[in-house]
């Protein structure tokens, strides 16, 4: 468990050309409490980074009151690639509680993510195995209060993004690198049984934008993609997001309400 203080840079004092472009949808509703599922591919190779999580982005965004429930796959930490990340903010700093599962190995296939998050625990499974489990009683349960999105992304880590190194062994000359959501399921948390119900499935036949936000030229000081909507798009009933060098010199604007670690 630890603490993190990184910089983020008003849109007005950032704007940086970065090596390569990327994706990130944002679910247009906002949630408390629930079960999230997925089933992901990402492209197994080093220096990407494969998100599924909610994250608080406001109303009255302030990073000194983050909250945020992440798994995410790593590929460049060859012995425990899968992130799990619990954090919140106390008004002073993000405090972070993030661990490496070394029993499950992502690789380059088809993988069911989950984590269910209510006040009394957080669980994270991936393809039915738990993996962490936070109770009621650890601050990083007891701060997890407040209405978040769903996020899937990809983007390529700074070498210091993190302690550990999710950068290292990158070689983009294999690049495009390709991240897919077969589906994605949201179920409610009923506080009085304790049960989940189910509310929804997105199979991607089509990308929602009803239900989706899609970031453009959009970015954070550790990453060294771009976000642009030309690299999220629905194809063969699965949500594509590519990674790929950057020919364009696309401007990355950060603000505030970015999504990082």
């Amino acid at each position: 468990q630890k603490s993190f203080s990184l910089l983020l840079l008003a849109s007005a004092s950032y704007a940086a050309s970065t090596p390569y472009i990327s994706g990130q949808v944002t679910s247009t509703e906002q949630f408390l409490y629930g079960k999230f599922r997925a089933q992901v591919t990402g492209p197994g190779t080093k220096g990407s980074c494969v998100g599924f999580f909610t994250e608080w982005t406001g109303p009255d965004y302030d990073y000194l009151w983050w909250n945020s429930v992440e798994m995410e796959l790593v590929p460049s930490l060859d012995t425990t690639p899968l992130s799990i990340d619990l954090s919140y903010g106390d008004g002073i700093d993000r405090r972070q509680a993030q661990s490496y599962d070394p029993s499950f190995q992502s690789g380059s296939d088809a993988h069911i993510y989950e984590f269910t998050w209510t006040p009394n625990e957080v669980t994270f499974s991936a393809d039915g195995q738990t993996l962490k489990t936070f109770q009621k009683g650890d601050p990083y349960v007891d701060n997890q209060s407040k209405h978040q999105n769903i996020m899937f992304n990809m983007w390529a880590p700074r070498w210091d993004a993190h302690d550990e190194d999710w950068s290292k062994g990158r070689d983009d000359s294999t690049m495009p690198w390709f991240a897919k959501a077969d589906w994605i399921e949201y179920y409610s948390w009923d506080g009085e049984t304790d049960a989940f119900n189910y509310e929804w499935r997105d199979e991607f036949d089509s990308l929602e934008t009803s239900k989706w936000t899609v970031a453009h030229e959009f970015g954070f000081d550790v990453n060294l993609s771009t976000y642009m909507n030309t690299q999220v798009y629905a194809e063969e009933g699965q949500l594509v997001l590519k990674l790929e060098k950057n020919n364009q010199s696309v401007l990355s604007h950060s603000n505030e309400s970015s999504t990082f670690l």
